[in-house]
């Protein structure tokens, strides 16, 4: 399924006068014409034109209804790329192994119990073991 995206442009009033032209009608033409060539130019389709409400003023204190006008404006949004799969290692619900490794050698083995010695101190090495 195509999904778009939608642009409003509020149309010009009757106001619009293009240059060198002499009646309204070609204004308002011109006008609306240069809106939608720079659209085009962008990618957006002209799709329709709408009314909508609107509010005027009117007075001091009251307002008047009066519809703006709108030209809508339509373009494909690029297509979705699917997310990626995760790596089998970070799966959800795939457990976590830690690689196997090969069996240490005695002096690795002295050596690792050394060092945990100096970074704990005898104290902790020495005390029993509560089950």
């Amino acid at each position: 399924m195509e999904r778009y995206e939608y642009r409003l442009v509020q149309a010009p009033g009757q106001s619009g006068t293009a240059p060198g032209s002499h009646n309204g009608e070609d204004g308002l033409a011109g006008t609306i014409l240069g809106i939608m060539n720079e659209a085009g130019r962008e990618g957006w389709q002209f799709l329709r034109r709408e009314s909508l409400a609107g509010e005027a003023p009117r007075g001091w204190l009251r307002r008047r209804a009066a519809p703006q006008d709108y030209l809508v404006f339509r373009r494909p949004l690029p297509a979705r790329q699917p997310a990626p799969a995760p790596a089998p290692e970070t799966a959800p619900g795939a457990a976590h192994h830690t690689p196997r490794r090969e069996p240490m050698s005695t002096s690795e083995l002295e050596k690792l119990r050394a060092n945990i010695r100096k970074a704990l101190g005898p104290e902790m090495m020495e005390r029993p073991r509560t089950p």
